[in-house]
């Protein structure tokens, strides 16, 4: 568990290293982030000040999160050129694009290189590197996953009988946490990861990340047309927004 945290580490630092023209080392920084937390998830009845060390994480996403969904809007918006024409949503591409550059570069200039970000980085690492990991066992991974389990499991029965945005995107959260959970047990444990003797931890990941990836999908949607909505003298804005309109209708009904 600890050679994994170390990883995760790893892979935020050499991701706020990187050249930021682009929007992938956000987004890497921020699953490798996401990652972190849901292995340390796995291991708060068992190591002491892993509810800090979590919420200074949560606050170094956060951080980027603006830069991620500025990406996100644009990627997004290039899915929706290739499916219903270029030549349509291109006007609407450019300007997201240059929104995602104007947010980039501010957050460049309040922290060149995320120097500030990476040295706060380097400091959780070196706490957890202090942490006793040897109490770590089978039995308290699988008591972990149970928990999560029955969160998710609240989660989808609160978002199926009211689906609005807050308990649709909480759903995908815990889903999320928990298909990364079960990924870092069948890591560590093996076939001792298996739950119930029904399925491997492996396969049960692996539906948890197909509906994650249609929570998502629909809520980047959502997103972007409430970016596209506001545009002004947008050529043929309605036409986008009903596109938009129905590829969340179709991502709900399948969902």
């Amino acid at each position: 568990m600890h050679s994994l945290a170390r990883k995760e580490i790893a892979r935020i630092d050499r991701a706020l290293a990187g050249e930021h023209s682009e929007g992938t080392p956000v987004h890497e920084a921020r699953k490798a982030i996401r990652r972190l937390r849901s292995l340390l998830g796995l291991c708060e009845a068992r190591l002491d000040g892993v509810e800090a060390i979590d919420g200074r994480l949560r606050a170094l996403g956060h951080s980027l999160s603006a830069l991620r969904d500025a990406q996100v809007s644009v990627d997004t918006a290039a899915r929706m050129a290739h499916r219903h024409g270029a030549d349509a949503w291109q006007p609407a591409v450019d300007r997201l694009e240059a929104r995602r550059l104007k947010i980039v570069a501010a957050a460049l200039a309040k922290d060149p290189g995320f120097a500030r970000r990476r040295a706060r980085l380097e400091k959780i690492g070196a706490e957890m590197g202090r942490w006793d990991w040897t109490g770590m066992s089978e039995a308290s991974i699988h008591r972990a996953l149970r928990a999560s389990e029955k969160r998710v499991a609240r989660s989808e029965k609160r978002a199926r009988k009211d689906p609005v945005a807050d308990n649709l995107h909480r759903w995908r959260r815990r889903v999320r946490r928990l298909r990364m959970q079960l990924e870092v047990a069948t890591r560590v444990l093996g076939d001792a990861a298996s739950s119930a003797g029904r399925s491997s931890a492996r396969h049960r990941a692996k539906v948890m990340h197909r509906l994650t990836d249609r929570l998502g999908q629909r809520q980047d949607l959502e997103v972007l047309l409430g970016l596209v909505k506001p545009m002004r003298d947008l050529p043929g804005k309605g036409a986008l927004m009903d596109q938009l309109r129905d590829s969340i209708q179709e991502l709900h009904s399948a969902t």
